[in-house]
């Protein structure tokens, strides 16, 4: 089972994708800030990472670049979902490695983080 950690300030946006991810067969932790989910990521390595980018109290390119720099995290898949535009969270990531990212925009329905995290995972189609 796939272990998923989930980081958003709005808890009910936490709420919603443990409850997908859930259903999916993930196990799930979320955190509202940052400096949470890098405690929870040093104690327990995820094997995936879905993360809001206005976060506190670092935002959300530096918690990825922070939780990538622990042991056995280097290469972990990361999920960005932002209410931001594609081309705004690029901006954002500026010349950072892109390897195994997704950005997901807020407003689709939430499936498409999991199904973002399976294709990271080399899970096909979401199919657990």
């Amino acid at each position: 089972m796939n272990g998923v950690l989930i980081v958003d300030a709005d808890p009910d946006v936490r709420e919603v994708l443990t409850a997908v991810f859930v259903r999916r067969g993930f196990r799930v932790r979320g955190a509202g800030e940052s400096d949470a989910a890098i405690r929870m990521a040093r104690d327990e390595a995820p094997d995936a990472l879905v993360t809001a980018l206005d976060l506190k109290p670092i935002d959300g390119i530096e918690l990825i670049e922070q939780v990538r720099a622990l042991p056995g995290c280097g290469d972990l898949p990361v999920v960005i979902f932002s209410a931001a535009t594609r081309h705004d969270v690029l901006d954002r990531i500026g010349d950072r490695p892109l390897a195994r990212m997704v950005i997901v925009t807020k407003g689709g329905p939430p499936q498409r983080v999991v199904e973002a995290v399976h294709g990271l995972l080399g899970q096909g189609d979401g199919d657990t």
